[in-house]
């Protein structure tokens, strides 16, 4: 359990995820408030200013022709500027409704993704005995209110490569203020591993009120000589 707080709200125990073995790590935030359900908790005027975004419509440059290599860096930039609660600025609002999946019980009509489901993935990188490759799913479900996500995993490697660390970047990003976005929901669950074949298996649970989130798991792969990191698609991207 993890207590949390967020302004406004009261303190609150909230589960995030179950038990890791302690050779595990596992990083979890959420920020909660209380919330009406589903597309009644937001006004029109919000629905409007935080609708999702074409890519073609951005209007910053830094959110501009992205691709999905960039998006991921994107990403992580904003994990390290900001804090669970903290309204993100013009430009990463703009970067969250144009590339992170909507929330479509939230949001209302005209999103692009739903809220719920699972999606399957396979990626590899690397030749011969250098060869990285995970493969699986990720899944995100519930809503309008309590959300849980889950990223099953297999890796694999070639001779090669000597160790591997594992991730799993769950994010939710949902209302602070009145119009603003922010991160209400983070997870990084890791994992470093020498086998040639490994089984990550990861999962949480939050309440929040989320307009959209992210989810996707990578594989930092090393050899004698360098490093290389292997990273799934988005889901719903």
């Amino acid at each position: 359990m993890a207590t949390l707080t967020l302004a406004g709200c009261s303190t609150i125990a909230v589960p995030t995820g179950g038990a890791r073995p302690s050779s595990h790590s596992v990083e979890s935030k959420v920020a909660v408030g209380v919330y009406a359900a589903g597309q009644d908790a937001l006004t029109p005027e919000q629905k409007e200013k935080l609708a999702p975004l074409p890519e073609t419509s951005v209007t910053y440059s830094q959110n501009r022709n992205l691709d999905a290599a960039r998006v991921k860096d994107r990403l992580e930039a904003i994990d390290a500027r900001y804090k669970v609660g903290q309204a993100f600025d013009a430009v990463d609002t703009e970067f969250i409704r144009a590339y992170a999946a909507p929330n479509q019980d939230v949001l209302g009509s005209g999103t692009t993704a739903e809220l719920a489901g699972t999606q399957g993935f396979s990626v590899s990188r690397g030749s011969g005995t250098h060869t990285c490759k995970i493969g699986g799913t990720v899944g995100h479900y519930g809503g309008p209110i309590n959300y849980s996500w889950k990223a099953s995993t297999k890796f694999t490697r070639g001779s090669g490569i000597k160790a591997a660390t594992l991730h799993a970047y769950a994010r939710g990003y949902g209302i602070i203020g009145s119009h603003g976005i922010g991160l209400v929901y983070s997870s990084t669950p890791r994992v470093t591993t020498t086998s040639s074949s490994y089984y990550f298996n990861r999962s949480g649970s939050y309440s929040a009120l989320e307009v959209y989130f992210t989810i996707y798991v990578d594989a930092s792969c090393s050899y004698s000589s360098g490093s290389y990191t292997v990273k799934s698609p988005l889901a719903w991207e």
